[in-house]
C-alpha cells in the first residue's frame, strides 16, 4: 500500500476513473479478507489523491465520495449501457420456466448483483415472505449472481430455508447473457434494495425491459432510478411489500414507470 502513489504517479499529470469502494463494514461480519481489501483500497485512495488532477466518476455519489479526499475537480460521466444487447435471443429453457409459473399465476421478482452482504439479498428474501404471507403466496424471486462472500451466501441460503422458501426464491449464480436477458423478459418487478451501490447497471437493464423497479434510495440509487421507479427511504419488508403490490397491481402506474423508464 505504501508505494502505490510512488508506482503509479510519474510528475506527469492524472487522472482516476472512480467506481467506488465498499464501505468495509458491510463486509467485516461476513469475510475479513474482502473488507481488509477495501480498508486498505481506502488506503490506496488517500495516497494517490494528492496526485490526482482529475476524478473521472460514474455517478454524483461516486464524484461527492472522491471530492472528500479533496479531488478536484470531479467530472460525472454516466455508464454506458449497450441496451441493444438485450434485444438478443434469450435462453428458451428459462425464459419458458418462469413462463410456467406466470401461467400458474406466480408474479417474479427479480434481482441482479452479486451474491454479497452490501448487495442485501437477505432483506429481498425477507421482504418477499412476508408479501407471501400478506398479498400472494405465489410470488417468486430471483437472486441472479455469482457468491462474492460465501459466509453471507450460506447465510443467505439457511434464511432462505429457515422461512421455508426454497420453492420460491431461485438462486441460479453467475448466467449466461441469454439466460440473463430470459430473467429479465420473464420478471414481473425489478427489486433492489442495495445498501450501497456507486451507480446499479442493472436497474437501466430493467428498465430497457419495460420492467418496473422499486429500490431503496442508497448510494448513486436514487440518481440512476430518476423518476423511472419507485424509490423507498427505508428496506423495512412490510414497506417493501407494500410498495411492489401497488406496482404490480396497479396498471396506470406500471405503465408510467414504463415510460419513464424507457426515457430514463
Amino acid at each position: 500500500v505504501s508505494g502505490l502513489a510512488d508506482r503509479v504517479v510519474g510528475g506527469s499529470p492524472v487522472a482516476l476513473n472512480y467506481h467506488n469502494v465498499t464501505p468495509p463494514e458491510l463486509y467485516r461480519p461476513w469475510d475479513r479478507d474482502i473488507a481488509l481489501s477495501m480498508q486498505a483500497a481506502r488506503l490506496q485512495l488517500g495516497q494517490l489523491a494528492p496526485h490526482l488532477s482529475l476524478g473521472v466518476c460514474v455517478s454524483s455519489f461516486n464524484a461527492d465520495d472522491l471530492g472528500r479526499y479533496g479531488v478536484r475537480p470531479c467530472v460525472v460521466a454516466p455508464v454506458l449501457v449497450d441496451v441493444a444487447a438485450f434485444d438478443d435471443e434469450p435462453d428458451v429453457a428459462v425464459l419458458d420456466r418462469l413462463a410456467r409459473h406466470r401461467d400458474d399465476g406466480a408474479l417474479n421478482w427479480l434481482f441482479v448483483g452479486g451474491i454479497a452482504p452490501h448487495k442485501a439479498q437477505h432483506r429481498l428474501v425477507q421482504a418477499l415472505a412476508l408479501y407471501r404471507a400478506t398479498y400472494d403466496r405465489r410470488a417468486r424471486l430471483s437472486l441472479v449472481g455469482r457468491v462474492v462472500a460465501p459466509g453471507y451466501a450460506a447465510a443467505l441460503d439457511a434464511l432462505v430455508h429457515r422461512l421455508d422458501l426454497s420453492d420460491a426464491v431461485d438462486l441460479p449464480g453467475s448466467v449466461s447473457h441469454a439466460e440473463l436477458v430470459a430473467h429479465y423478459r420473464g420478471a414481473d418487478v425489478f427489486v433492489s434494495l442495495s445498501a450501497h451501490e456507486g451507480f446499479c447497471v442493472p436497474v437501466l437493464e430493467a428498465m430497457h425491459h419495460g420492467v418496473p423497479v422499486v429500490a431503496l434510495g442508497a448510494g448513486a440509487v436514487p440518481d440512476t432510478v430518476g423518476d423511472g421507479g419507485v424509490v423507498l427511504a427505508e428496506s423495512n419488508p412490510a414497506v417493501v411489500a407494500a410498495a411492489v403490490h401497488r406496482v404490480l397491481h396497479d396498471r396506470p402506474l406500471r405503465d408510467v414507470l414504463a415510460c419513464a423508464g424507457h426515457g430514463r
